[in-house]
């Protein structure tokens, strides 16, 4: 009979960050359930990073048709070159919009260090900035396009599509980030149990390292969700002296060695 204690996906969340001492419970876990864990840890992390700010942006212009038919002013892109009725410069979520027709080229110069995302556009091109890229486009290679409000109406799916492929890709970057991450506290696990000689497994070591990760990078998301109204610096320092000192604590009780109990 397995006599293990199987934990919920959500005790698993609540003992790694608030209970390393019990971590014993963690380690009984299948791997398996391990990797389910980091999937829904870090589409929690990807979410409050990323995607909170992708809702917030749709919720603040009120829905897309809402953005091109009301807030955007009446445009017309053909051959080559944008007119539109009147400049327009806004800021929703960390999302700056500058459209100025009056201006006939922007550049990449124009962009600011204080957005992680951007698009400005001009006379005769666009430059959009996200987290991934930069990215130009001039409209005089554009051959037979126009463009005004009502075709954007018409694209509003392909760009929730658009969206979605993006998310799903910075889901991606998120898994690697973790893992790297992780990685390197996976290394002082092992550096722990060899300088005391705690003797655990090195399954359980590499449990260990990613289980007490946890606490870290989600106050880390959190604070880049909220753009980060703490210093960066000052959470990464958190992160790192929280996650040591868990490894610490959590092969302390999970081994059977004194000595790192009384040091």
């Amino acid at each position: 009979m397995d006599s293990r204690k199987k934990l919920s996906l959500f005790e698993m969340l609540k003992v790694a960050c608030l209970k390393p001492s019990e971590y014993k419970n963690l380690l009984q876990q299948s791997v398996g359930k391990l990797i389910g864990y980091v999937a829904i840890l870090v589409l929690l992390t990807s979410f409050a990073t990323y995607g909170v700010s992708m809702i917030g942006f749709v919720v603040g212009i009120g829905g897309f048709e809402n953005l091109f038919t009301n807030r955007i002013p009446q445009f017309q892109l053909e051959n080559g070159t944008l007119t539109m009725d009147h400049p327009i410069e806004f800021e929703i979520q960390g999302i700056r919009f500058v459209a100025d027709a009056s201006k006939e080229e922007v550049t990449k110069s124009d962009l600011s260090e204080e957005y992680y995302s951007e698009i400005l556009i001009s006379k005769h091109n666009m430059i959009m900035k996200n987290v991934l890229q930069q990215y130009e486009m001039k409209f005089n290679q554009t051959e037979g396009l126009t463009l005004n409000n009502e075709d954007l109406v018409l694209w509003i799916p392909y760009i929730y599509v658009t969206l979605a492929f993006s998310y799903a890709v910075l889901y991606g970057m998120s898994v690697v980030e973790f893992c790297f991450t992780a990685m390197m506290f996976i290394l002082y696990a092992f550096m722990i149990n060899l300088v005391y000689q705690a003797k655990m497994k090195k399954g359980d070591l590499i449990k260990v390292g990613i289980y007490s990760s946890t606490i870290g990078v989600l106050l880390v998301a959190l604070n880049n969700g909220f753009h980060q109204i703490i210093p960066s610096i000052l959470v990464w320092f958190v992160q790192i002296t929280v996650t040591l000192m868990f490894i610490r604590m959590a092969i302390a009780k999970n081994s059977t060695l004194e000595m790192i109990k009384k040091s």
